[in-house]
């Protein structure tokens, strides 16, 4: 089940540019969605979620709340992004996720982006501190290049084979 409310506060921000950034970033909107499941008698909540995004300006800023109970799993995070549109298809992005059962920290990026109709790359400065037995933590450095797809998908259509 999910519950969604979105509200618009109108424009405050013009771009000429076309791209799908500038786009995401014309109109002002507060966006809350809360999704959940239930176990099969309907008496216990076996997961959590709640979304909440909202673009002002040129900030987005996203935070979302996921629990895990019973047999899907114990967890209970809370992540924040936060994204600063600078100019003409560039911006900055940091995002934090932590644990609230621990109350530590899971992991941090910090990214300058610049993205266009085909084209994404990036510089992710990325932490995490999980620990475990096996698993250590790490800091680590990417360099991106995301392609965008060109028109529709590349797969053709073999609808016409089922029957």
């Amino acid at each position: 089940m999910a519950l969604g409310i979105i509200l618009f506060f109108g424009k405050k921000n013009i771009f000429f540019d076309e791209s799908e950034l500038n786009q995401s970033f014309q109109q002002n909107y507060f966006n809350f969605d809360y999704k959940f499941t239930l176990n099969n008698d309907f008496k216990k909540l076996l997961r959590n979620e709640i979304d909440i995004n909202t673009i002002y300006e040129s900030y987005s800023v996203k935070f979302n709340f996921d629990e895990k109970n019973s047999y899907i799993g114990s967890d209970r995070f809370l992540t924040g992004q936060i994204s600063k549109y600078l100019d003409q298809n560039y911006f900055f992005y940091f995002s934090n996720t932590r644990n609230l059962i621990t109350n530590g920290t899971k992991n941090q990026k910090l990214s300058f982006n610049y993205e266009d109709d085909c084209l994404l790359t990036s510089i992710t400065i990325n932490r995490d501190f999980y620990n475990d037995e096996e698993i250590n933590s790490n800091k680590s450095i990417f360099f991106n290049i995301v392609f965008k797809p060109f028109g529709d998908s590349i797969a053709p259509d073999l609808s016409s084979l089922i029957k």
